[in-house]
């Protein structure tokens, strides 16, 4: 299928822009594109794209071994949108790799200095001490 051409499948959650709010869509496509040189597939699915909006982030989970966190200051807020970071974390840990014991989260810190996680799923995924990684929103990717 479609799919074969890559070695593996990860899934991208993350804010996206909102009014003046800047969401993390500039690094994640960075992310994506380092990836894609690896053989690896980052799904990036945009939130906006309609109530059948979270049928599609299931399916899309379901290819993919890894969930990537772009673990903005605003990350895991409980939004009334259908497929907000929260209900990702919830989707991935609960439905998607339930019964798993690798959850294969991987969280990437992006808190600019003076900022802290405000959510619980946020807290659940930062605190828990899987291979977090580092990279302040805004500045260069680190290499």
């Amino acid at each position: 299928g479609m799919d074969s051409a890559w070695l593996r499948q990860v899934f991208a959650s993350l804010r996206f822009s909102r009014d003046d709010k800047p969401g993390c869509e500039k690094e994640a496509k960075a992310v994506q594109k380092r990836l894609a040189g690896h053989g690896v597939q980052m799904h990036i699915v945009d939130c906006l794209a309609g109530e059948k909006v979270r049928g599609k982030i299931q399916a899309t989970m379901q290819r993919c071994s890894h969930f990537i966190a772009f673990g903005s200051a605003d990350y895991g807020e409980v939004t009334p949108t259908a497929g907000c970071t929260a209900d990702e974390v919830d989707l991935w840990l609960n439905s998607v790799r339930r019964g798993q014991t690798e959850r294969n989260i991987i969280p990437i810190n992006m808190l600019k200095r003076g900022e802290h996680h405000e959510h619980d799923a946020a807290r659940f995924i930062f605190e828990r001490g899987d291979m977090t990684l580092y990279w302040e929103r805004g500045s260069t990717m680190p290499a």
